[in-house]
């Protein structure tokens, strides 16, 4: 490793470094790594802070609002794009499914959120995004403006979290949330916006217990758009097609239906191939077998370890008795202390016996199916 640090004129590559200027080198380094994290947390600290004042602070407003050009933390409406807003809330009061007013929007040709800010000229350019695709609004966008509580006036922020130098940021539950009301100019009305909310509510649809998820759910892809094939059932049998195509029509893709039974029919044939291809395939299964059941013991633990933490944790337990005869401790702190040595060493005794127990069994299923292949090839 060639290690360079300009400020402090070192090269190890032409230059030799003695163990004490080595060490000092660390340690500068270790010192240098807290800055970034230090001025992370008072970066984060002042952005919460502006938050909780109502004050916008993300990058790009919600499609409906734009940045104040007198102050950028402050939403100003859009009236092109809050026009477009208030007829979403309008068409879904009226019984307009969610997507049928995307295939509405489609239709009449009304750049989608993405496309609206790239012709106002930011440069906002989502992963998701294709080329192309000026027009193309997705049944996700039409609930996520349905469900976005700005539009009230009302300051949403902080949904989100990500770590410190890091790429990708997880969902916050709402009560982590930073809402504050009546920050900006509210596109929707209150009215409005509770009876959309209520009418969302009666019509979301839950799985009974009967529901299963589909074998070929989330694999199935379009050749063509590379969007996920959707389930369509006439008839009693089962048909996959292009979800674009069923959503939105022939102008963003074309029909690919294919049934069920054919499907199952390819996959278990290539199935059949690869088994047939493997020779011994008992003898790699048990060998898979194995590798699962060690990998299962040395997840839980070593039996000599456990059992070398009981002797300590026994001699703690007598320690502590001779401590309460010596009146150095009292007879609360011994039966505490007791108590907690004796519920330790049975967390420890129980772990000992899963070890022992899988030891005996000599077997674990990995999967189910792996039992049926083997009757099958015996």
């Amino acid at each position: 490793v060639r290690f360079i640090a300009i400020n402090d004129l070192i090269d190890k590559q032409f230059y030799d470094v003695d163990i004490g200027e080595d060490m000092m080198i660390d340690f500068k380094n270790m010192f240098n790594g807290f800055y970034p994290k230090d001025i992370s947390n008072k970066v984060r600290s002042t952005i919460r802070s502006k938050q909780s004042n109502g004050q916008f602070i993300g990058a790009f407003a919600a499609y409906g609002y734009k940045k104040s050009p007198t102050d950028h933390n402050k939403l100003i409406i859009d009236d092109t794009a809050a026009n477009v807003v208030r007829r979403i809330y309008q068409m879904y009061l009226s019984g307009v499914g969610q997507r049928r007013i995307a295939k509405i929007l489609n239709e009449e040709r009304i750049p989608c959120p993405t496309e609206y800010k790239r012709q106002c000229g930011l440069n906002y350019h989502p992963s998701h995004y294709q080329d192309g695709a000026k027009y193309y609004w997705l049944y996700s966008t039409i609930h996520n403006i349905l469900k976005n509580e700005m539009y009230t006036g009302t300051m949403v922020q902080n949904r989100s979290f990500r770590q410190i130098c890091g790429k990708k940021s997880s969902s916050l539950p709402k009560d982590k949330w930073i809402i504050v009301k009546n920050t900006h100019e509210a596109i929707i009305d209150g009215d409005t916006w509770k009876k959309v909310q209520d009418l969302m509510e009666r019509n979301v649809r839950t799985a009974g217990d009967d529901y299963n998820v589909h074998k070929f759910a989330g694999f199935l892809k379009c050749g063509d758009c590379g969007k996920a094939m959707a389930k369509i059932k006439r008839k009693g049998i089962i048909y996959f097609d292009c979800s674009r195509y069923s959503h939105y029509g022939k102008k963003y893709c074309s029909r690919h239906i294919i049934k069920e039974s054919e499907i199952e029919k390819l996959v278990l044939e290539d199935l059949n191939l690869i088994i047939k291809s493997i020779k011994n395939i008992n003898q790699i299964i048990e060998e898979e077998r194995q590798k699962e059941k060690n990998y299962f013991i040395k997840s839980i633990g070593d039996i000599s370890k456990y059992q070398s933490e009981i002797v300590k944790l026994t001699r703690k337990k007598e320690r502590a008795y001779a401590d309460y005869s010596d009146d150095v401790i009292s007879r609360e702190e011994y039966i505490k202390y007791k108590s907690m040595y004796e519920n330790e060493i049975s967390a420890i005794k129980g772990k000992i016996d899963l070890i022992n127990q899988v030891i005996q069994e000599n077997a674990i299923t990995i999967n189910p199916w792996i039992d049926r292949l083997v009757k099958r090839e015996s």
